[in-house]
Parts: C-alpha cells; structure tokens; sequence
C-alpha cells in the first residue's frame, strides 16, 4: 500500500501554483539585483527583517516551552546574523551605512507588512510559524551552493565565502532538511484538519510576501544580459538566475521537494 504524502509534501504540493506565478513574476526583476550589489544589498537587508521575525519568534516560544518553538529550534539553521554579515561586506564594514540600510529595510511598507503577518498570525496559534520556517530555510538549504557560485561569479566575490554567508550553513544542509521537515511532520500529526488546511493556506500567501518585496525591484536588460552569460556555464544556473540569491532559492528548492 502506498504510504500517504506528508505534510510537507502536502504544503509544497497545494502551494505549487501560487510557487510558479511567483517564480514568473519574479524572475523578471531577478537580474537587476544580481548585477547591483546595492539593490542585492538592499534586499538582502529587507529579508534579514523576515528571517529576524521568525527566528526571534522561535526563541521566544522555546523559551516559553511552547512545542512549535521547541521544535523549530535548530540554531544551525539560523540566519539572521549571517544577514548581517553580508550585508556587512557590502558596504565594507561600515556600520553606519549597516544601521541605515537595516533600518530602510525595516520601514518599507512590504517588510512591516511581512512582518506584522507573521508576528500576528504566531500569536493566533504558533503553528503559523511552520509555512514561514518550511519555505525560507528550504529554499536557502536547496539552492545555495549553485546560488553561492553564481553571485561568485556574477557579481565577482571572493570565493572564501564573504557576500554569500547566509547559503553557509554550520552543519550539513541535507541533514538539516531531514531534520526539520521531520519536525514539522510530528508536529501536524497532532494538528486538526482545518488548521493544516489552514497552514497550507498561510503557504501560499507567503509566496505573494515574497513578491511584494521584490517587487520594487524594476528589471535591467543589461544585468539580465549579464546574468544570462553567466548562467550558460552552470546546466541548472539558469533556474537559479531567476531570482537572484534568496529569491532564486525559494524557485530552485522546489525541485528537490519533489524528487
């Protein structure tokens, strides 16, 4: 008898739709951000915002012995300070510009909304906190070593790793994937069927989020044209070119949620 898919297959499998418009809306603002390490900058700096949310969310609920934080508490998938680090390296170790570019990030309208979405839906029920976990840390796990060569590549960073530390995970990615979808799992085994329903709803819409933040980002021909050239000496570069860095990634990991 055929085992049942999980619930992570089910939310990757009923968010697939909202997953492809976002990959098409997306991919053509994608090359802009790849060829300007200030607007790639700039959004890494609004997505440091998110992950911050969501991790200091998980803290706040393991603390609290809440089950979904306790759960969710992986401190090797933690990004936020490696955002920082990026960032960082971009405006080479200048702690004002740092400070200035975090705190535009944080004022956007997209990022406040974002955010308050996420803080709002945690203090409804904390298992809102699962599509978030499931769709960020995923997608930086699947694609950031081919996503780590092409901004290497593209945008001429040191290959020692500066400018790409939030795709450098402490432990194994693969592990980590294992580890946290099985979390995931036992959690919903207890959940009822409206609130998983419910979470794969959260899913979707989190799709649309990411869309509302890169969304500010017009496309350039000349940064696609550049993209474009550097993605021909990768076979699956150009899937990761789409969406430049973090949004590349939330594209690329769908492949191996369903292989």
């Amino acid at each position: 008898m055929e085992k049942p898919p999980s619930f992570c297959q089910r939310l990757s499998e009923e968010s697939k739709g909202s997953h492809d418009r976002s990959d098409k809306f997306i991919s053509v603002r994608a090359a802009t951000a790849f060829g300007s390490r200030t607007i790639w900058a700039s959004l890494v700096a609004d997505f440091y915002h998110v992950y911050a949310t969501i991790e200091d969310l998980i803290a706040k609920l393991a603390a609290k012995n809440v089950k979904e934080g306790e759960a969710l508490n992986i401190p090797d998938l933690f990004r936020k300070q490696a955002f920082l680090d990026d960032i960082a390296y971009f405006y080479n170790g200048d702690k004002g510009r740092v400070e200035k570019v975090v705190k535009e990030g944080a004022e956007r309208r997209a990022v406040k909304y974002y955010v308050e979405r996420i803080k709002d839906k945690t203090a409804e029920n904390p298992a809102f906190l699962i599509p978030y976990a499931h769709s960020m840390y995923l997608a930086l796990m699947a694609g950031g070593s081919v996503l780590k060569r092409m901004l290497v590549k593209t945008m001429g960073l040191p290959p020692t790793g500066e400018g790409t530390s939030i795709f450098t995970f402490p432990s194994d990615p693969d592990a980590l994937k294992v580890t946290l979808k099985a979390r995931i799992d036992e959690l919903a085994a207890n959940y009822s069927p409206e609130l998983l329903a419910d979470l794969c709803e959260e899913k979707r819409l989190g799709f649309l989020l990411n869309d509302t933040i890169v969304g500010r980002v017009p496309f350039d021909w000349q940064g696609g044209a550049r993209v474009v050239i550097a993605a021909a000496f990768h076979p699956i570069s150009l899937c990761a070119m789409a969406v430049a860095a973090i949004l590349a990634a939330l594209l690329y990991y769908r492949r191996s949620l369903f292989s």
